[in-house]
This record gives structure tokens, sequence and C-alpha cells, in this order.
């Protein structure tokens, strides 16, 4: 917003920080075939989210889109101690669902964090990448819709 932190009283800081998380947690928009995606998924598979985004605000979004029911955890870098590319969120995620490794699959947008962090951590991944951005990472699968992972998967 162009607002010098050290400028700008600590209580309106704080004041919209809180804000911030709480309209952004009520975000309920949704990519184009989501739902179509993981009613297909979740007949096949079990899904859970690794994220670096807060615990409260995830549960949040999740309810507030109406997916919240598809994923069996919700994997906060808050609760693993470690964010993404990190591998200690990866181990924690594994450990915390009790899944293998080589039947694992990483889904992400963001090629540092997701798709980089599954790479070093030798986790099988998937590019979602919309905008068809060029990109030099040897990532296994790259899709521009949701609906390609029925094809990969």
């Amino acid at each position: 917003m162009g607002i010098n932190p050290k400028l700008c009283p600590e209580p309106i800081v704080k004041e919209f920080n809180e804000c911030y998380l709480t309209e952004c947690s009520q975000k309920a928009g949704l990519i184009e075939g989501t739902k179509e995606v993981l009613d297909y998924l979740q007949n096949k598979y079990i899904l859970h989210i690794i994220t670096n985004g807060f615990e409260e605000v995830q549960s949040i979004k999740l309810a507030s889109s109406g997916i919240d029911h598809y994923f069996e955890e919700l994997i906060t870098s808050e609760r693993a101690g470690a964010k993404k590319p990190y591998p200690a969120i990866y181990k924690f995620a594994l450990k915390t669902t009790g899944d293998l490794l080589e039947e694992s699959i990483m889904i992400g947008d963001n090629l540092k964090t997701d798709i980089q962090g599954a790479i070093d951590y030798n986790m099988d991944q998937v590019y979602y990448n919309p905008d068809n951005r060029h990109q030099n990472s040897k990532v296994i699968h790259e899709i521009n819709s949701l609906i390609e992972l029925v094809e990969i998967l």
C-alpha cells in the first residue's frame, strides 16, 4: 500500500494484519474445474494439503470454498515447524499422514516452494502452470488446467 511500516503506529499495523487475515480467509473463489477434479480424485486417492499458510486461515478458506471435506490432513508450515520448500515439511507430512514417499505426489503452482521442494525431497510432482509461463525446471508433469490431472493420475 506504499506505507512505510516504520512510520505506522503498532496498533494500526496489528489491526490491518488481523483484517487482512480475516478477509483473505473468507475468499471462496475456486479455479475452474476444482470440484470436478476433487470429486474424481477423492474416489481414488487420499488427499492432503501442504501449505505455508497459517492454520486458522487455511481451515477457514477451505470451509468457505466448500472443499474442506475432500482433504484428510491440512499440513501447515505453522504445524510442521518448517516451510516449503524445506524437506522437513514434506517429512512431517508423510509422518503425519502415514503415506509413503513413492506413493505421493505434490501438485502445486509455485516452482520454487511446491515443485523444487518436492524435487529436493525426491517426491513426484505436477506443476500447475495456467499461464503457460516459460520455465527451465525438470518437472515430472506440467499442466495448464486442473482437468489434466485426471489424465495424469
